[in-house]
């Protein structure tokens, strides 16, 4: 027996809305790495023209972003895993 794609009838739309707001959260949690800012150096830094918005910026990602996205995507894999193996159960 093979398993099949789900079907969009039997697709549960709250958990894809909830997997694409976590990647977003995940996208937000690696955009400082992605811009190369840990690699500048403080002067570098302070040449920005956003230097004076970054460091608050920094404490509202540290606050409210940094790391708190990943533990919700690894919630959802494991739901949607679950519901997996409890539909091929069913199959069987």
């Amino acid at each position: 027996m093979h398993a099949l794609p789900v079907s969009k009838q039997d697709r549960i739309q709250l958990l894809d809305v909830l997997r694409g707001f976590a990647l977003l959260g995940i996208l937000l949690d690696n955009i400082f790495g992605f811009s190369g800012w840990g690699f500048m150096t403080e002067s570098q830094r302070a040449a920005l023209p956003t230097w004076p918005a970054d460091g608050a910026l920094g404490l509202i990602e540290l606050a409210f972003i940094k790391g708190k996205f990943y533990s919700l995507f690894s919630l959802l894999f494991g739901i949607g895993f679950s519901i997996i193996l409890f539909r091929n159960q069913q199959k069987v």
